[in-house]
């Protein structure tokens, strides 16, 4: 019986700290520029749990030079909760996938994600003209 517990709690405890990232809408654009692993690997390190990542409403929108996918993203904080969405913008550059996020400057990438074209797919209005 104790074998059983101590096996129940492993699977709790192993199960407990998987983190999995996911589109919760199912909004993956099928002609989307990159892959969404490509996308994932554009989100920065500098979030606590880059890992944990929640994206929807995702879109493709033209760039001055090509597609960019557009959504709103969510990580976990330092004390394990979900943070509100922020909008992101990533696009295809060519030494890779580049995202810009609000994180660390949010005022700063916040105008720059609303001077994207991803402007009136995310509903959002710049800070400067």
């Amino acid at each position: 019986m104790r074998l059983i517990g101590i096996a129940a709690l492993s699977l709790m405890l192993i199960g407990g700290s998987a983190v999995a990232e996911e589109v919760l809408d199912d909004s993956f654009p099928a002609n989307a520029p990159m892959t969404f692993d490509q996308m994932q690997k554009a989100v920065p390190a500098e979030f606590d749990d880059p890992h944990s990542g929640q994206y929807k409403s995702l879109s493709v929108q033209e760039g001055d030079s090509g597609p960019v996918l557009c959504g709103f993203a969510n990580f976990k904080n330092a004390a394990g909760g979900y943070a509100p969405f922020q909008p992101f913008v990533v696009e295809l550059r060519a030494d890779g996938p580049w995202a810009t996020i609000p994180s660390k400057h949010p005022a700063i990438e916040l105008d720059i994600v609303a001077h994207s074209p991803c402007q009136k797919a995310l509903g959002l209005k710049a800070v400067t003209p």
